[in-house]
């Protein structure tokens, strides 16, 4: 599959290449051209909340843990693998025939839509409030509140 990209400085001249590349293919079906808009990868900002933030809050209190402080990188490790298989895709299958799940390939649209699906679930199932860096001071709140 060719994938063509659209600049602003360059809109004209992509244009004219994907036509003439349409035109050069001799489709014997009829074909459909998908035009979607590009987003950035996940930020540093979104990772830096959901693994600082969001997965030790929830290792916390879905664990049972004792402190914040307890929360190690094996807990932070199955709760993003638990998270992973309950709110995303499988992007394919392992070797040994197990779905592999990934957030690396999200961009910050996919990312936000499935922070905010993990966001619902932990306040409607589990009552625990999880909030973005941009809904303060709710967000500074829950800093506090978890000593981090």
């Amino acid at each position: 599959m060719e994938k063509f990209i659209i600049k602003k400085y360059n809109k004209q001249k992509k244009i004219n290449d994907l036509n003439s590349y349409l035109h050069m293919l001799k489709f014997d079906k009829p074909v459909s051209v998908k035009v979607e808009t590009l987003h950035k990868k996940t930020t540093f900002k979104q990772r830096g909340f959901y693994f600082g933030v969001w997965i030790k809050i929830l290792c916390f209190e879905l664990y049972g843990l004792k402190n914040i402080d307890d929360v190690t990188e094996y807990y932070t490790l199955m709760m993003h693998e638990d998270l992973k298989r309950a709110f995303l895709k499988p992007i394919g299958t392992s070797r040994n025939g197990h779905k592999v799940y990934s957030i690396k390939g999200l961009n910050t649209v996919r990312f936000t839509e499935y922070t905010d699906k993990i966001k619902f679930e932990s306040a409607n199932h589990h009552g625990i409030q999880l909030f973005y860096p941009d809904e303060q001071p709710y967000f500074d709140e829950l800093l506090i509140e978890y000593n981090l």
